[in-house]
């Protein structure tokens, strides 16, 4: 198991507010596209978890994030790529229940994230079916003429009964039975290619300085942002991360939301459960809703403890949210829980 490099480790502490939570200026949403299209995955995605034995994970309280560039510098993000992950990271662990802190408070944990995106095409040869075709039967109609001269009899030079020349003719209808033959269809041969985002989740413990958890996962997409790609993946593996909750924060506001992103930048709240004939969707909120504001005030960027706040604040027993839906901001009137 790899352990933490001294030096490095003190560097980390140097720096303790350099990876804190991200401030940038949220972009104009305007999008043909349903929310959550671009970051949904091709199928379901391939995840593997490691953990200490009998390491519980939930007695730990603090913890903070740091760069995994730190540990290796074969790492294809940028600095600002970094940033961008280790704040979606810092709320999912935040939604468990554990407090972010700087690094220089002594976390009782510290976690990393690394993400990749490899592009592979497959070659889909050309396809040639041979099939059965039935040849309906047809109606075939034969005509006959017929002509001559006539003489019914003759006495020495002379006939008698008559004489002359005569035309005939003749029809005959035949049904012709259907057949089988065959056809063959041909498919021109095409490249069908996508996305392989894999994503390394690590949990540190700070004392020992040793790897406590790790979380292995791979995914297809046809988006090449793997800030984007990724966030199902990453989600999918920390769906079972331990935690100090019964009820997570981002479930305590009546629906479930995950803070994501759409474009890579910018995270905002969407909601990706919501109970059926719950008052919210009588409300008017749909599932896969992103949240921009709440009572005016924008949510864009903002952590999932900081949110809970801003939706607990008001005095008033509705929250207005404005929502973005497809390519539309709705204002909608919530109950306030």
């Amino acid at each position: 198991m790899k352990q933490f490099n001294k030096q490095k480790f003190i560097l980390i502490i140097v720096f303790p507010l350099l990876f804190s939570c991200i401030k940038t200026t949220p972009q104009n949403w305007d999008s043909g596209y349903s929310n959550i299209d671009e970051l949904e995955l091709n199928s379901k995605p391939v995840s593997k978890i490691y953990s200490l034995p009998n390491q519980q994970i939930e007695t730990l309280k603090t913890f903070s994030v740091f760069p995994i560039s730190i540990l290796s510098k074969e790492q294809t993000m940028n600095e600002i790529e970094e940033k961008q992950v280790l704040f979606f990271l810092r709320n999912l662990i935040e939604s468990k229940g554990y407090k972010f802190v700087p690094l220089d408070s002594n976390p009782d944990f510290l976690a990393t994230i690394s993400i990749s995106s490899k592009y592979e095409e497959d070659y889909v040869p050309t396809k040639i079916e041979t099939k059965p075709v039935y040849i309906p039967g047809s109606t075939v109609t034969s005509h006959t003429n017929a002509t001559g001269a006539f003489n019914y009899g003759t006495i020495g030079n002379y006939s008698y009964r008559g004489w002359g020349n005569y035309i005939g003719s003749s029809s005959t209808t035949t049904q012709l039975p259907g057949t089988i033959s065959t056809t063959i269809n041909v498919t021109p041969g095409y490249t069908v290619g996508e996305y392989f985002v894999q994503t390394e989740i690590s949990i540190f413990e700070t004392k020992r300085r040793e790897r406590i958890w790790l979380g292995l996962g791979v995914g297809s997409s046809n988006n090449f942002d793997a800030r984007i790609s990724s966030q199902f993946v990453a989600l999918n593996l920390f769906s079972d991360f331990p935690s100090k909750l019964e009820v997570p924060l981002n479930e305590r506001v009546g629906y479930t939301f995950n803070l994501l992103t759409i474009d890579g930048n910018n995270y905002c709240p969407i909601i990706t459960a919501l109970p059926d004939n719950s008052a919210f969707s009588k409300a008017g909120v749909e599932l896969y809703d992103m949240i921009l504001s709440v009572n005016g005030e924008s949510v864009t960027n903002k952590p999932v403890s900081e949110l809970l706040e801003i939706f607990k604040k008001t005095s008033n027993q509705v929250v207005a949210i404005n929502v973005k839906r497809l390519n539309k901001k709705i204002l909608l009137n919530v109950p306030k829980l």
